[in-house]
């Protein structure tokens, strides 16, 4: 039987799945990135979740995430629902698209944690082989100057999402923000910084 999750509302998380077998359904490809953004964006302001980092391989995804209202089993449910039947209808397959196991979700407890998994979802392509440097790679993914800033507005996907229906709107937008055991660190050096500036 599978053990219930702790859910704590204010937790950052790390969080992978994987695809079925392992099959390359995320392929880097305008399209992949166009269904996966979208739908994150739509789901991260349905469920009050913030975005810290994504990157998306051919073959599973990364995210790092805060989850202030204790809402991200319902965030994942949706994302992974509306990305799987998106997948579908882009890649022409049937049958499932993620791995049957549950996303790997792993609570992230100190300010050290929170960097070494940063680093570890922006470096992922270059770790597995696929580019020299992680701007390289043609999917979804993050560097390091984009933490806090990076901004995607993305349109309606094509496939899957019906033009009628009010609950895909033309455009959404995605703000990446920064994690906020960082983010209370970044501020407490700026006030420094400031103070120093008077002097």
């Amino acid at each position: 039987m599978t053990q219930p999750r702790l859910v704590v509302p204010g937790d950052t998380l790390m969080i992978t799945r994987r695809t079925l077998r392992r099959h390359h359904l995320f392929r880097p490809d305008s399209a992949i990135r166009q269904l996966y953004l979208y739908t994150l964006a739509l789901c991260a302001r349905q469920f009050g979740i913030l975005v810290h980092a994504v990157t998306l391989m051919s073959t599973h995804e990364h995210l790092i995430v805060t989850d202030p209202q204790g809402r991200y089993p319902d965030f994942l449910r949706r994302l992974h629902r509306l990305v799987s039947l998106g997948t579908k209808v882009l890649r022409k397959w049937e049958g499932p698209t993620w791995d049957h196991e549950q996303s790997s979700v792993v609570r992230l407890l100190t300010q050290q944690a929170v960097i070494e998994k940063l680093a570890y979802v922006m470096a992922n392509p270059v770790q597995a082989g696929l580019v020299r440097h992680a701007r390289d790679w043609p999917g979804i993914t993050v560097l390091p100057h984009e933490l806090g800033r990076r901004l995607w507005t993305v349109k309606r996907p094509e496939a899957y999402f019906d033009t009628k229906n009010r609950q895909w709107p033309d455009t959404v937008e995605l703000t990446l923000t920064l994690p906020p055991l960082l983010e209370r660190t970044y501020d407490a050096q700026a006030g420094r910084e400031s103070a120093c500036d008077e002097l």
